[in-house]
Formats: structure tokens, C-alpha cells, sequence
């Protein structure tokens, strides 16, 4: 077992394996893991609960770390994947669900319960038109949309659930986005 001051140099040179209990990896890494959060989402609050998450997941998925001597960069990996799909919900929420609030918050359940009935209703009309505009979408970008934004799926689930590529994901996502915004304008449009 190694010193947790020690640095990666020094355990390669020792030859000495990590410890990789989430305690120990906690404790040696959080400081860079919350760095690099930080600096995605911009916000401290939302940072160091992302943080956490960075770590449970690594404590769920220690068996795909294949050089135990390279921890920190699986890691910062790890906590960029984290913090990017953080920033794509918080967009995804603000356009489709909290549309016209003006603090940008995500809608939810609590919301709801101190909403007017006349505000429920244009609430759940919204969603209506969001799900019409989807269902009039072709399969493939029905598919996408659903898992990504109602089932909120991270990027490399939906690349598995599909059987494709991470990158087929996002250009599969990004076009469905646009085809979605093109035909959901367009329908408002319409006089």
C-alpha cells in the first residue's frame, strides 16, 4: 500500500500498486476531480455534488481500470463525462421542460404542486407538443431523443442500448435536435 501524498512518479518507481479504496482515492483526489468539475459547470454548489458522483461511479466501475498507476487520469476522465452530461441535462431541461421561467431552473415536481391550474395546464400542454413533435420524427431520432432527454440516459448507455459508437450517439443527437426544433417551429409557425 502506498502513502496518499505519494505521487504516481514514486509509485511507478517503487513498483508499489495504489491503493484504490474509495476512501484513499477520495482523499488523494478530490481536490483535482472538483478542479476539473468546477471548471466545466461554473458553479461551486453543483460542483462538489458532482464530485461525489465522480467518485461512486468510480467505485461502481473500479474493475474497468486497467493501469492501476493511472488512476487520476481515469478519474478526470470520468469527472469530465460527469460534469458535460451535467451541463447537457441542465440544457435540455431549460429548453424543453422549463421553457419561459425566467431563473432557467429545471421544472419539477414540487413546481408543479404550487403551480395554478391554468399554469399545469400550459405545463402539460407543452409537453403535448414536445411528444407530437417527437412522434412525427423519423424512428432512428425518435429513439435518440427519447433515451436522452425522457429517460435522461448518459451518452455511452444510449451508444450501448443502440449497439453504436459514442460518436454516432452525438451525431445521431444532434441531428434529431434539429430535425425536432425545424419540424416543433414549424408547427408553431403555421397560421
Amino acid at each position: 500500500m502506498h502513502m496518499l501524498g505519494e505521487s504516481s512518479a514514486d509509485q511507478l518507481e517503487e513498483g508499489v500498486t495504489p491503493d484504490l479504496s474509495i476512501e484513499a482515492l477520495f482523499q488523494q483526489h478530490q481536490q483535482s476531480v472538483f478542479a476539473v468539475i468546477l471548471r466545466r459547470v461554473k458553479s461551486y454548489h453543483d460542483a462538489k455534488d458532482l464530485t461525489q458522483d465522480v467518485f461512486l461511479r468510480a467505485q461502481r466501475n473500479i474493475g474497468q481500470l486497467k493501469d492501476p498507476n493511472k488512476v487520476e487520469r481515469w478519474l478526470k476522465r470520468i469527472a469530465q463525462r460527469v460534469a458535460d452530461n451535467f451541463n447537457i441535462r441542465r440544457k435540455r431541461k431549460s429548453y424543453f421542460i422549463a421553457r419561459g421561467e425566467s431563473d432557467g431552473d429545471a421544472f419539477d415536481v414540487q413546481d408543479w404542486k404550487g403551480m395554478s391550474a391554468q399554469a399545469r395546464a400550459l405545463q402539460s400542454e407543452d409537453s403535448r407538443e414536445v411528444r407530437a413533435t417527437i412522434a412525427r420524427l423519423r424512428s432512428i431520432d425518435q429513439k435518440v431523443l427519447n433515451l436522452f432527454y425522457f429517460k435522461e440516459m448518459p451518452l455511452e448507455d444510449i451508444g450501448k442500448s443502440l449497439g453504436i459508437p459514442l460518436g454516432t450517439v452525438k451525431s445521431r443527437l444532434d441531428k434529431a435536435r434539429r430535425r425536432f426544433l425545424k419540424k416543433y417551429v414549424d408547427y408553431f409557425s403555421r397560421d
